[in-house]
């Protein structure tokens, strides 16, 4: 077996010349290919935690800024979570209600 590494971009591509590709969410999305359909899917769990996207401030002084708190609420929303789920294909889930416990 040979295992060639590949810039993430052309992994999705190169799946019409290799027996298996590790292949990014986003890339999977974009390339039309959908979760049920591969040979693995990492689980979320308590581990996972660390990959979680988050929004930031630039320092902890502006964590309790008024206008960034509305920007939190407004992206944490029901629609915002159909979005992602119609946008990633199933391959991202909104993670701002998860239960990493389990």
């Amino acid at each position: 077996m040979k295992i060639t590494e590949l810039d993430a971009g052309q992994t999705a591509r190169s799946l019409d010349d290799v027996a298996a590709a590790i292949v990014n969410n986003d890339i999977a999305a974009s390339a039309n290919l959908k979760p049920q359909d591969a040979i693995a899917v990492e689980k979320i769990n308590a581990k996972s935690k660390p990959w979680v996207n988050f929004i930031a401030a630039k320092s902890s002084k502006n964590k309790d800024n008024k206008t960034y708190q509305k920007i939190v609420k407004a992206y944490q929303t029901n629609a915002t979570a159909k979005l992602i789920k119609k946008v990633y294909k199933g391959s991202t889930l909104p993670a701002w209600n998860y239960n990493f416990n389990k």
